[in-house]
């Protein structure tokens, strides 16, 4: 008689294994806490039951039910592990190619987490070109992406986007930055953040700040070291600082 996963599960957190004879023993000695003796887990999860899992987890551990309680531990580190990936490889390929594009290089990382980082830890991959192709650009730059997906019609409009963001973070001419800038963001309607570009701006216009503020605002030609420091940590800081003292300098003019 076929034995269901459910039962199969709740056997393994009752008595650390998913056969129907219960034999005392060390779970350990009998290295039944591997992947491969809780087969019933990945069907499971592949059926999309994560709650009844973790639910039926916690009614176990509630209830002190479990004879082996270190099998309600092992069972969560692995149901959650699955889970993770589950949605987190939901969540990149429920994105078109163009937004999931957009995505990954307007934030290429947040808090010292790459996308490249949670892509490898998901194993999340796609039988779609273009899906593909991004993935392929997070994980291993432009030129490899180019290389593999080159030429192929379903993925030649987001590569032709990724080669234009990659462009625009290479370019250092204030002009063509700013150009660039607001053609992706009419592309996109994505606001690329302000630090992208300020710290090129305003290389541009130290000379004409420091020449035409060096009476009234002397941090700016005496303090060259805290300059760079404010441009260099980001751009929008040392442009607040220079855009209030400029308001502060009117303010006193005008009285």
């Amino acid at each position: 008689m076929d034995v269901s996963a459910e039962t199969k599960y709740k056997r393994f957190l009752h008595y650390a294994s998913e056969d129907g004879i219960y034999i005392p023993g060390c779970r350990f000695h009998f290295k039944n806490y591997s992947p491969e003796r809780l087969t019933s887990l990945d069907t499971l999860v592949s059926e999309g039951k994560e709650d009844f899992v973790i639910d039926t987890i916690l009614k176990i551990h509630n209830d002190k039910t479990s004879a082996y309680p270190e099998a309600l531990v092992f069972a969560l580190v692995q149901c959650t592990g699955r889970a993770f990936r589950r949605v987190v490889r939901n969540w990149y390929l429920s994105k078109t190619a163009l937004d999931l594009a957009d995505i990954v290089t307007w934030r290429p990382k947040y808090k010292g987490w790459r996308h490249a980082d949670t892509i490898k830890l998901a194993h999340v991959t796609s039988s779609d070109p273009a899906q593909g192709a991004v993935l392929r650009y997070v994980s291993r730059g432009l030129k490899d992406t180019l290389e593999k997906y080159g030429g192929i019609p379903e993925a030649e409009e987001v590569l032709k986007h990724l080669s234009e963001v990659d462009a625009f973070r290479k370019e250092t001419d204030p002009a063509s930055v700013t150009r660039m800038k607001l053609e992706l963001e009419s592309k996109t309607g994505i606001t690329r953040e302000p630090p992208t570009i300020c710290g090129e701006l305003l290389k541009s216009l130290e000379k004409v700040f420091r020449s035409t503020f060096k009476n009234k605002l002397p941090w700016l030609s005496e303090d060259k070291e805290r300059w760079n420091f404010h441009m260099n940590k980001t751009g929008m800081v040392c442009l607040h600082r220079l855009m209030y003292q400029i308001y502060k300098l009117n303010e006193t003019e005008r009285k």
